[in-house]
């Protein structure tokens, strides 16, 4: 099993995001099996480093997740329009 690298647990613990809260999210026995970047696609382990640099894979998982449910909590918040809620069953 792969283990989270530096970089990936310092990004986590910037978005206020434990390792395990991360591995639970993305893998439903909550152990973690992606790469150490913090990438979910555990097909990618390895390749990601070729560069000295950190991947760039986790951050932008993490935004994406937060967009997700932006979007999620703005469709289950909206108003329904043309229907009339005192008239329902």
């Amino acid at each position: 099993m792969t283990r989270l690298n530096a970089a990936a647990k310092a990004v986590l613990q910037a978005r206020g995001i434990s390792h395990a809260e991360w591995a639970r999210r993305n893998f439903t026995d909550g152990r973690w099996h992606g790469d150490a970047c913090g990438c979910t696609d555990d097909r990618c382990i390895g390749y990601h480093h070729d560069d000295p640099d950190d991947c760039g894979c986790l951050p932008v998982l993490l935004a994406r997740a937060e967009r997700d449910r932006t979007y999620a909590r703005a469709v289950a918040t909206a108003p329904v329009r043309g229907v009339d809620l005192d008239r329902l069953p």
